[in-house]
Order: structure tokens, then sequence, then C-alpha cells
């Protein structure tokens, strides 16, 4: 049974973050199965419509992918609070990488679409990461979920979970629910800014939630 077809057996609820999180491992998950990389994954790169469908976008092949990290990272302003240490410090990528941005994903997505390091410099997120000092964890993160997170900024890339690890583990939490106010669903609503869809290269990965 595919996982769509697991999850429609649940009651409906008014909040789907953990749906969303567990629907967005199974197609990193399959990226990940077929040598595509995601440079600096981030809530604000799934698009969900409210039709249920989430667009995963701006994958690159695993060949292109350091080259895009590295366009990033010579940004101006580089999307630091989602990128891994070892890429930022000595320039190394791979697919642990992306783990470790899946962790961010995760809370932001626990945060309510709360932004990581706030307010912080680059410099000061780097300084934070050279300590180890990691993102305050949400208040209404189930613990499991929590241990999900931290084990994917181990500072040692070799010690974080696969996708494929990790997307078991969130499929056998996938009956967690979180009760929120009505209003809080539509901040997890975000616009894609930009074209940052690479030309010759299917950038979308489409899945439909049917929980009803």
């Amino acid at each position: 049974m595919k996982l769509a077809d697991e999850i429609s057996v649940l009651p409906q609820h008014p909040n789907i973050v953990v749906l969303l999180g567990v629907c967005k491992e199974e197609n990193n998950n399959k990226v990940s199965l077929f040598q595509f990389c995601y440079p600096a994954l981030s809530a604000r790169k799934v698009l969900l419509g409210t039709d249920r469908i989430c667009k995963l976008y701006d994958i690159w092949p695993f060949g292109l992918a350091p080259q895009q990290i590295k366009r990033l990272m010579d940004k101006k302003n580089p999307p630091t609070p989602w990128i891994a240490p070892e890429t930022i410090f000595i320039e190394q990528y791979n697919d642990k990488s992306d783990v470790w941005s899946f962790g961010v994903f995760l809370w932001e997505l626990y945060s309510f679409g709360e932004i990581p390091y706030k307010s912080m410099t680059r410099e000061e997120i780097e300084q934070e990461l050279r300590y180890n000092q990691h993102l305050k964890l949400p208040r209404d993160c189930p613990g499991a979920i929590s241990n999900l997170i931290l084990s994917s900024w181990n500072k040692d890339s070799e010690r974080r979970p696969s996708f494929t690890e990790m997307f078991h583990e969130l499929q056998s939490l996938r009956h967690y629910s979180l009760e929120v106010e009505p209003d809080l669903p539509t901040k997890m609503s975000m616009q894609q800014k930009g074209n940052e869809i690479v030309e010759g290269v299917d950038q979308h990965t489409y899945f439909t939630l049917n929980a009803e």
C-alpha cells in the first residue's frame, strides 16, 4: 500500500503539519534514491495548495548540486540557516548535507512557519554552528520528532540518518497530530519567489493527500 493510501484512512484534522512532513520525506526519499540533491532544502520550497497537493521543486542532479550550493553560498544573503556546517566551513556537500537541511525544515513545520535564526546575521549563525549550538526545539514538537531533528543535526555527517531511515521513522510516527488555532495553518502556505527551476530538469514531484 502506498503512503498516500495509508494516510487516507486517517481522520480529518485541521492541521496537516505532520502529514506534510511525512509526504515531504517520501519525496526526499525518492529524490535520494534517484541520485538527486536538494541544496538548502527549506519550507519555502514546498508549495502547498488548497487541494492538498504539495509541490517540491528546485531539485538538482548529484553532479550539479555542488555547483548550485556554491552559487547559493556566494550570494549576498545566502540561506545559511538551512546549510550544513561542513558545507559552510569546509565546502563539503553530499546527501547527508541535505539531511541536515531537512531537520531545519521539520523545525520550520513544528514552529508553524517561524524563520530559523531570525534576526541573526550570517556571522552570528556561523558562530553558533562552530560551537554546536542548534536551534531551540519547538515547544509543540513531539519527543520522537525532536529526536529525529537532533539526529539530522549531528556534527558528524556520517552519523546522520539517511533519507530512507528518516522516511521509515516518519511513517511510524504519522499518527501524531497537533491541536492549533484555526488561523495557524494558513502560515504554512508559502509562495515561490522568482524562478528557481533548472531548465531541462523535471523539478516537480507531486502527491495528493486524501485524508477524508
